[in-house]
C-alpha cells in the first residue's frame, strides 16, 4: 500500500477509482495535494497563490486561504491536522491556523522552499531550500528565549505549551519541559543557571530544575495571563509582570506570599531587575514605565513620553540608564 493510501479510508479511495471526482477552483497549475491526518480533507496548492481545501468524501471546498505572493509547493498537515504548512518560490514558509485562517510566516530563507516536512510529534518543521540551507522552526508560535549564564543552553517558551531546552552550538534539542497548561511567554534563566523560570496565561509561573528537566515549584496568584519574568541578580527572587496590572516580588527561599506592586493601569509586558538588585523597572500596556524599589515596593519613579505601549524595558550593565521600547516606534534612554 502506498504511503498516501495509507492515511485514507478505504471507501473514499474506493469511490474515486469507481467514479473520479474532479474539484476545480484553482485558476492555475495545481502544484502540490495532501490528505489531512484523519484523511478527511485534501489541501491543494497551486500556482494561483492559494491554498484550497477540500471534502475528501465529496469534493465540496471548505476553505480558501490567500496570503503567499509567488507559485507554492506541496503542503503537509500538522499530525492533529489544526494546521497546515506551505512553503513557497518566494522563499516563505507558513504555518496556518484552520480554524481561524491566519498564518505565522517564518521568513529567512533567500531562495527558493523546494521542500518541507514536520517532525513526528508536530512540534518543528524543516524546511530545504535553494539557499542550500536546512531551517528547523517551532510549529507554534514562540513567546520567549533565553540563554543560559554559560551560553551552552537556549531555551524557548512556546503557544504549543512546552519549553525546549536545546544546545546552543549544535541546535540539538536536549529536553521539552511539560506542565503548563496554555501559552508561555515568559521564560529566564537563573544567574547560576541552574533553574529557569516559566510563566504564561495559564497564570502560574514553574520553577525547573535544568540538568533534571523537574518541575521544582509553581508560584500562584496572578489573576490573569503572565507576560514577563526577571530573576533578581542573587537567585533568591523573581518578579512577574501579567495583564493583572500587577508586578509581583516572589521570595524563593520561602513559602511567603509575593509583594504586590500596583501603579499600572494596563497590562505589565515586561520587568526587569537591576543589577545590583535593590531596582525594580516595568514596562506597561498603559505607555509608562515604573521603577520601583525591590525591597519595600514603594514606587520610585514613573517614566512617562511614550505615546503606546512599551514592549520591553531593560537596565544597561552598571544600572545608570534604563531603555524602553514601544509600539509607537521608539526607544527611549532614561536616567535612573
Amino acid at each position: 500500500m502506498s504511503h498516501w493510501s495509507a492515511a485514507v479510508p478505504w471507501y473514499c479511495l474506493r469511490g474515486l477509482r469507481d467514479r473520479p471526482l474532479t474539484l476545480r477552483e484553482h485558476e492555475d497549475v495545481v502544484y502540490g495535494v495532501t490528505f489531512s491526518p484523519d484523511g478527511a480533507r485534501i489541501a491543494s496548492v497551486s500556482d494561483d497563490q492559494t491554498i484550497r481545501l477540500w471534502n475528501a468524501a465529496t469534493g465540496e471546498l471548505l476553505r480558501t486561504l490567500a496570503g503567499h505572493v509567488d507559485q507554492l509547493y506541496t503542503p503537509r498537515f500538522t499530525p492533529d491536522g489544526t494546521r497546515l504548512v506551505t512553503a513557497s518560490q518566494a522563499g516563505v514558509v507558513k504555518v496556518w491556523n484552520l480554524a481561524s485562517g491566519v498564518a505565522r510566516e517564518l521568513g529567512g530563507h533567500t531562495d527558493v522552499v523546494v521542500g518541507i516536512d514536520l517532525s513526528r510529534d508536530g512540534m518543528f518543521v524543516a524546511s530545504a531550500s535553494d539557499d542550500t540551507t536546512v531551517r528547523l522552526w517551532h510549529a507554534a508560535l514562540v513567546g520567549g528565549i533565553a540563554w543560559s549564564p554559560d551560553g551552552r543552553l537556549v531555551a524557548t517558551a512556546s503557544a504549543d505549551k512546552t519549553v525546549r531546552l536545546c544546545q546552543a552550538e549544535t541546535g540539538c534539542e536536549v529536553r521539552v519541559l511539560r506542565g503548563h497548561t496554555d501559552r508561555i511567554y515568559g521564560i529566564a534563566f537563573s544567574p547560576n543557571g541552574q533553574f529557569l523560570a516559566t510563566a504564561g496565561w495559564d497564570r502560574t509561573i514553574q520553577i525547573w530544575n535544568v540538568a533534571m528537566g523537574e518541575r521544582i515549584r509553581v508560584l500562584r496568584g496572578h489573576t490573569n495571563w503572565i507576560w514577563s519574568v526577571s530573576f533578581a541578580p542573587d537567585g533568591m527572587r523573581l518578579v512577574s509582570g501579567s495583564t493583572d496590572r500587577t508586578v509581583r516580588v516572589w521570595d524563593l527561599s520561602s513559602d511567603a506570599a509575593p509583594l504586590i506592586l500596583r501603579g499600572h493601569n494596563l497590562k505589565v509586558l515586561g520587568v526587569t531587575y537591576s543589577p545590583d538588585g535593590l531596582l525594580i523597572a516595568s514596562a506597561g500596556g498603559d505607555g509608562v514605565a515604573k521603577v520601583w524599589d525591590a525591597r519595600s515596593g514603594i514606587e520610585v519613579r514613573t517614566l512617562t513620553g511614550h505615546t503606546d505601549r512599551l514592549t520591553g524595558i531593560a537596565f544597561d550593565p552598571i544600572g545608570r540608564l534604563i531603555a524602553t521600547a514601544s509600539e509607537d516606534q521608539t526607544l527611549r534612554l532614561w536616567d535612573v
